[in-house]
């Protein structure tokens, strides 16, 4: 059974009270992060000017490069490693082109990582 839900973001920060939070316990909830609540709450907290909503094309966008995933450097130098000894480790013509093809993408990855890019 599912129940239908609304995105909405409180400007100044806010809490979540454990009732809808589904009794686990009072969730804060910092400004403008996006958050799923009910509808009837949402729009209660909407009409009383306590949040606002949000488009559903902003639910899975980071706010900011900050809050964005950065890469793993350590697992993408481990990954380039890797691939090294595959091309090294390759007898067939065949296998040495696709363990060259993984430690290009792996070195592609890597730079991109540590540019920033």
């Amino acid at each position: 059974m599912s129940r239908k839900t609304k995105l909405i973001a409180f400007p100044g920060g806010g809490i979540i009270p454990s009732e809808i939070n589904d009794g686990k316990g009072d969730k804060e909830i910092p400004p403008h992060e996006p958050v799923r609540v009910p509808i009837e709450y949402g729009d209660s907290l909407i009409n009383d000017r306590f949040a606002v909503e949000v488009p559903q094309s902003e639910a899975k966008k980071p706010r900011n490069k900050k809050t964005a995933a950065k890469p793993n450097i350590a697992a993408l130098k481990t990954k380039v490693e890797q691939a090294e000894k595959a091309v090294a480790a390759a007898k067939t013509d065949e296998t040495k082109a696709k363990a060259q093809d993984f430690l290009d993408e792996a070195n592609k990855a890597l730079t991109a990582a540590q540019s920033g890019s």
